[in-house]
Formats: structure tokens, C-alpha cells, sequence
């Protein structure tokens, strides 16, 4: 269905008011002079002009021009990334976005919810996004949840906010549904496939027959690529199939349980600090690495690099993912109708000691 005629124009206006076209000097015309501009009805303009207030866009009496508001003058951008403070893949992300979102004029609205309770979570969910709309964001930057059971329905109240309100979303590291399913928005990011086919054939190579793979429960759609990618290159080695633990970060009994079924030649985890938590049980149940298992994980951080052994990793391009971000929201912004694009960027293998054995002999 086509949007009506006013609907069009405010679309527009909203556009030319997002590119700068009117400032403080340059103000709109009259509902009159627009009207006959555009070859529309008084009333059309009226209604646009109506909605351009009702979104805290201008201010002004109705039937005079109206003047830009400080919050269109501000140009904003939402910035949702869960528990920024405790993560430190997202923190060089965020600076990026943040350092860009300076250079081109525009502020950083910063949401985050940390509640843990499902009911509230879902609340609190919807009333960021909500309150990102309220406060006149012009696009979001979203990192989808995860870690939670309800993970895709929260993912998917906020994007209906976001949509009601016809703002643009780009999302980072994953998408918001299960895969092969996507949404309609940008997304950027590592193929997660491919980095953990490269991650498998590593240590394949290093001697590897037994693979497993350790997980979160309820971890993102992107570790669940990563899995899908080493077990598509042990399969192809023929080697025995990839067996998997789900369980929290601090739950070593799990692990031990796991070990007393069989214990593999190597551990893929689906990030760095699982991987060192993993580690620790490991070396508690008098296990060495990598002489008795090799220990692989994904992300870089810089944990990684300080375990001892270091840790043999999959390096994640934050900044990159940053600026690639903040540039397509801000094509999104100029082009709403543009299709949707899913952006993968390098994510080379790091070899660390973590699973190279000391050749004897």
C-alpha cells in the first residue's frame, strides 16, 4: 500500500531535517508556499507539518512556517549495546561509533538494561527503545540479546518500536532471528561459518581428532555459526563428530562431567573468556595445555594474549565494525528504502601456544 500523500512529504521533510537542508537560518515555508511547491492541498503540508511537531522536530503555532526544535538541531543517535561496562569486545566498538557520531555532528543517545528477571527485561526492552524514539534518535546502532531465554522476542519488541517510529536500526556481531532467517535490518559483522571452519582446520592440522566445543546457554546466533563452521570442517576431514557442553561460565562440574565421558584432543569456545574459564577446570583436574588438550577460542580480547599459554584465537575487527556501523546507519538514514546489507569484515586466525605442542624428538 502506498504511504498517503502527507505521509510522503513528512518523510521528506524528516529527511531534509536529518541532511541539515534547514538550519536555524533557513527556515521552512509556509504551509501556502510549500503547497503550491509541491502541487499538494494546504492541508496535506498542514498534517506533515502536524506530525513534524508531534516528533519534537519544529515547534511554532499551527498555520505560521515552522522553526527547527533543539532536539533537530541535536542530531542523535541511539546507541544500545548490553552491558557495555562489562564487555570488553564492544568497548573499542563503541569508541569508534562514538568518535565518528562526534566528527559528523551528531550526539550518542547510550541505552542499556541490565535486568535479569524475564517480565522485567521485557519491559525495560521495550521502554528503551521507546524512550530512544522519545528522545529523537534519528537511526540506532543495536547489539540484539543474548544470554536470555526469551532472547528473540525481546529483540523483536524493540525492532517493532524502532519500526513504528520509522527509525533506521544497524545491527552489529549478529542478527536478531534465527538463522538462515534475517531481518530487514543492516547488519555487520565476521562470518562466523567460515571463522570456524579456519578455527577447525587448525587444529586439525596441530593433530586433532576429537573436537569439542563449549557454549553459553542461550548464547547469540553468532556462536552458534561458529559451532555450525567447526563442525562442518570435521566432518569434512572425516574425523568423529563435534560433541557440545552448554553450560554457564562457572559451572566446572559440567566440564568434568564431560571430561569423564572422553576426553577430547581439543576445546573450541565460543569466546576468549569462556575459554579461560574453561582453562582453569582444565588445569584444577591436573590437565596441561597443549600438551594433554589443545584450547582455542574466539574474539581477541586482551585476556587472550595474557593466559599462560596464550590463547590461540579468532581476532575480531571492533573498530572496523564501529565505523562500518555508524557508515551504514548513516546511508540508512539518507536512503530508508535502500535493501538491507549484511557486511562481513576479516577476522584472521591468531596462532598462539595454546595449541602448538613442542615437537620431541
Amino acid at each position: 500500500m502506498q504511504p498517503s500523500k502527507y505521509r510522503q512529504l513528512f518523510k521528506e521533510l524528516r529527511q531534509q531535517i536529518l541532511d541539515a537542508v534547514f538550519t536555524a537560518g533557513n527556515p521552512f515555508p509556509s504551509e501556502s508556499a510549500l503547497a503550491r511547491e509541491k502541487g499538494l492541498t494546504r492541508n496535506t503540508v498542514h498534517r506533515a507539518y502536524l506530525e513534524l511537531r508531534r516528533q519534537g522536530l519544529v515547534e511554532g503555532n499551527p498555520g505560521e512556517p515552522p522553526r527547527l526544535t533543539r532536539r533537530a538541531v541535536r542530531r542523535k543517535i541511539g546507541l544500545v549495546v548490553r552491558g557495555t561496562s562489562y564487555s570488553e569486545f564492544f568497548q573499542p566498538i563503541v569508541g569508534e561509533i562514538s568518535m565518528l557520531a562526534q566528527r559528523k555532528g551528531y550526539s550518542i543517545l547510550f541505552g542499556n538494561t541490565a535486568a535479569d528477571n524475564p517480565v522485567r527485561l521485557a519491559r525495560d526492552a521495550k521502554a528503551l527503545a521507546q524512550n530512544l524514539v522519545d528522545c529523537g534518535a534519528s537511526g540506532v546502532i543495536l547489539q540484539p540479546f543474548e544470554f536470555v531465554r526469551n532472547s528473540t522476542e525481546l529483540n523483536a519488541a524493540m525492532l517493532a518500536v524502532f519500526a513504528a517510529a520509522e527509525v533506521p536500526v544497524v545491527l552489529i556481531d549478529y542478527d536478531a532471528v534465527q538463522p538462515p532467517g534475517r531481518t530487514a535490518c543492516d547488519l555487520v559483522g565476521i562470518n562466523n561459518f567460515q571463522a570456524g571452519w579456519r578455527l577447525a582446520d587448525h587444529l586439525l592440522a596441530a593433530g586433532a581428532r576429537q573436537i569439542d566445543f563449549v557454549l553459553r546457554p542461550d548464547c547469540a546466533w553468532s556462536v552458534h555459526g561458529r559451532l555450525d563452521g567447526v563442525r562442518a570442517a570435521v566432518a569434512r576431514a572425516g574425523m568423529p563428530p563435534v560433541r557440545v557442553l552448554s553450560a554457564a561460565p562457572d559451572d566446572s562440574a559440567a566440564l568434568r562431567r564431560h571430561l569423564r565421558k572422553g576426553r577430547p584432543d581439543a576445546f573450541v569456545c565460543g569466546n576468549d573468556t569462556l575459554a579461560a574459564q574453561v582453562k582453569q577446570t582444565l588445569e584444577n583436574a591436573g590437565l596441561k595445555i597443549p600438551d594433554d588438550i589443545l584450547l582455542a577460542g574466539f574474539d581477541d580480547v586482551q585476556i587472550a594474549a595474557l593466559l599462560t599459554p596464550p590463547l590461540t584465537t579468532i581476532h575480531q575487527p571492533c573498530r572496523e565494525i564501529g565505523a562500518k556501523a555508524f557508515s551504514l546507519l548513516l546511508r540508512r538514514m539518507r536512503n530508508p528504502q535502500s535493501s538491507a546489507l549484511e557486511v562481513f569484515l576479516p577476522a584472521p586466525l591468531v596462532v598462539r601456544a595454546s595449541t602448538c605442542r613442542p615437537r620431541t624428538g
